[in-house]
């Protein structure tokens, strides 16, 4: 199946600076960023079977509803950065939107993050029908999604309609060729980084080495991809995981999955949370036109 593949060169920077993008790549959320306006945010009681957030924009519809799991190298839990970012997805998608807080690593390793995530996925296909969800992920969320439904087919649930993935996380072993081009123009991620979370994601410690065929068989990347729902990646050139997102959608394509890879241009990794770029707004816009059912 052709791969639809779109090169895009938005304003990238707006004025920031690299050095002072990388003073700030440690702590994303001292960024000048706003929850989206006309949106209420709530603990989600008994909507979801973990902790987590509902954000639901004002007079919104109620014809299709948005799951997200967040990054943060599963490490991480929700924060208002993650919050945030939901909002304004949810707004421009217009409907409401689910965020799990689900267990992170090193006190929770493998699987426990895509156990709350399937949890997830599966309470709200239970409430909504899984033709009326849409699923997204970004970073370790992106991945986590990916498992998710992975598992899903395993137990004979339904795809949900439209999956996005925001510069995913897919594969743990680090095989891809940005792991090493790109090392030193993502100001964001590090290699270092990323080995260390998976040592916390698989119980070893920072101490211990992952077994390879366990990191392979547990990656994302590797999972069974046929009847997947339509799916949309975006990415930034200078990701340190460019390589995840370009070598996923290739395979999403072979299993014979409408796929659309968005390779944005000058931008690294996080770049979707800085809702004041116009690059960010902008692809935003795109996953409103994939979510929406539209085609062009």
């Amino acid at each position: 199946m052709k791969l639809g593949l779109r090169a895009l060169k938005p304003t990238v920077f707006n004025g920031l600076t690299l050095p002072w993008i990388k003073r700030l790549s440690l702590r994303l959320s001292s960024l000048p960023l706003s929850l989206a306006k006309e949106v209420s945010v709530s603990k989600a009681k008994k909507q979801l079977p973990v902790r987590g957030k509902v954000i639901e924009p004002s007079d919104c519809s109620d014809t299709a509803v948005l799951l997200h799991f967040h990054g943060g190298a599963y490490e991480m839990g929700v924060s208002g950065l993650h919050v945030k970012f939901v909002s304004h997805m949810a707004k421009a998608i217009n409907t409401k939107a689910y965020l799990p807080d689900y267990r992170v690593a090193p006190r929770h390793p493998y699987p426990a993050a895509i156990d709350d995530c399937f949890a997830s996925y599966e309470a709200l296909v239970n409430r909504y029908g899984a033709e009326n969800l849409l699923l997204s992920g970004d970073s370790a969320g992106g991945g986590l999604a990916v498992s998710v439904l992975a598992r899903a087919k395993l137990m004979g649930l339904p795809m949900p309609k439209k999956l996005v993935l925001f510069s995913p996380w897919l594969d743990l072993t680090g095989q891809g060729d940005s792991f090493k081009t790109h090392k030193r123009r993502d100001p964001i991620l590090s290699r270092q980084w990323l080995d260390s979370a998976v040592k916390h994601y698989t119980g070893v410690g920072l101490l211990g080495r992952p077994d390879p065929e366990h990191l392979a068989s547990i990656s994302p990347l590797n999972e069974v991809l046929d009847g997947f729902p339509p799916t949309l990646i975006q990415v930034g050139t200078e990701e340190i995981l460019f390589s995840d997102a370009s070598r996923f959608a290739q395979k999403l394509a072979a299993s014979s999955v409408k796929t659309r890879l968005e390779v944005w241009s000058g931008l690294w990794h996080g770049w979707h949370y800085i809702n004041f770029l116009p690059s960010a707004q902008g692809a935003l816009e795109h996953v409103s036109t994939f979510m929406g059912y539209q085609e062009d």
